[in-house]
């Protein structure tokens, strides 16, 4: 009787030992999973889910302070900001060559953060994490100024003057003709310079001078109806005659000679040699 107490006395020992073994391993799991998720949770709390961008600059799993930074660095180093000229040309203006720096509204990173967090941490292709904020670019006006001055746009050797229309000068023996406008693609370049100046200041990648309305365009054009009316007329006086009588003495002016006068046209006026004017006047005296 005794021996098989003691039997039974070990095995309940045995029984407790494995049992509170299990329960401390059960323990030591639930607070390690318990820790984990804890560590996790923090760490999505303080971090941007995957996806996340501002200005397509991707910030996904960053801290604020680290988003911040990256921000800052990569408009520092690597900021371009892209010209787009017509005929598909395009020139670059990098960071570093105007000193560029970067600098976003006070707050903005963590509020895109703390929507984050309020809204479950939505992340994936149907989760809109794309975000726009106004930067504030700040850059050496006068590297910016010297490098849009540089530009192929405003000074290069390939640039065609726009011009207006305009009716030919005089040519003995010849009509009068139209001669078309010319389509070129020389730029204002007060307004390029700011229209570039902007963009930098407002930390855009990319900026379209044709969009912009940076280049001249021809205000005459070959079909103009004014334009065309005037070389009509212009023709007309060629085979016109004026008699300028003074006294008993009568000058004819043929047309011809009032057309040799013509030196063409500026916008829809005519253009007229005023010394041949003058001296033709003189000689009448």
């Amino acid at each position: 009787g005794a021996m098989e107490d003691t039997q039974n006395a070990c095995q309940e020992d045995e029984i407790m030992k494995k049992s509170w073994s299990r329960n401390v391993k059960r323990m030591v799991l639930v607070a390690g999973l318990t820790l984990a998720l804890s560590c996790t949770a923090y760490a999505d709390e303080t971090t941007f889910v995957a996806g996340t961008s501002v200005n397509g600059l991707g910030i996904s799993n960053m801290t604020v302070e680290q988003a911040t930074q990256h921000i800052a660095d990569f408009y520092a180093s690597d900021y371009k900001l892209t010209i787009k000229e017509k005929g598909g040309k395009t020139e670059v203006i990098s960071g570093p060559e105007i000193g560029y720096s970067v600098g976003l509204p006070e707050g903005c990173l963590q509020q895109i953060l703390d929507q984050q967090n309020a809204s479950g941490r939505i992340s994936g292709p149907d989760a809109d994490n794309k975000h726009r904020a106004d930067m504030t670019g700040s850059f050496d006006s006068a590297a910016l100024d010297a490098k849009i001055g540089s530009l192929n746009a405003i000074g290069g050797s390939s640039i065609v003057t726009t011009a207006d229309a305009y009716v030919s000068g005089y040519q003995e023996g010849q009509p009068f003709t139209i001669v078309p406008e010319v389509r070129g693609n020389n730029v204002d370049r007060e307004k390029t310079a700011q229209v570039i100046r902007d963009a930098a200041a407002r930390g855009e990648t990319e900026v379209d001078l044709e969009a912009a309305g940076c280049y001249y365009t021809p205000s005459v054009t070959k079909d103009d109806e004014t334009l065309k009316n005037l070389c009509d007329t212009m023709n007309r006086y060629r085979n016109a005659t004026i008699n300028y009588v003074f006294g008993d003495v009568k000058e004819p002016l043929t047309g011809e000679t009032i057309c040799s006068w013509m030196t063409g046209s500026q916008g829809t006026a005519v253009i007229l040699d005023q010394e041949k004017v003058t001296a033709f006047v003189a000689g009448l005296a």
